[in-house]
């Protein structure tokens, strides 16, 4: 077991859904970024850019290189948080049932 998947082991409920959720989405679509488990969260580097995100106490928060994914959140949930590399929001469970569009 890895240390990102020993991190999903030590959340629990829907803490633990969202980082699985978006720890699964980054292995399937993007296999060729490598995965590592800095700061204590999943981080995922490209050529020039990094992902990564963890569940806080209250809040999950994801970071970035690139600001239009912080925009791209900012309009998918208003009530975010955003930094200059930093968007936290609320854990909450989703009720509109939708799944993560994995691209193919």
């Amino acid at each position: 077991m890895n240390q990102v998947d020993k991190y999903i082991a030590t959340l629990e409920g829907t803490k633990q859904e969202w980082v699985s959720e978006l720890v699964c989405f980054m292995r399937e679509v993007y296999q060729d970024i490598p995965e590592t488990f800095d700061y204590k969260m999943p981080t995922y580097k490209g050529d020039g850019f990094y992902i990564a995100f963890a569940a806080r106490k209250n809040y999950f928060s994801f970071y970035t290189s690139d600001v239009r994914v912080l925009s791209l959140i900012k309009e998918l949930s208003p009530t975010a948080q955003t930094g200059q590399r930093l968007c936290k929001t609320k854990i909450y469970r989703p009720s509109c049932g939708r799944d993560i569009d994995r691209r193919n």
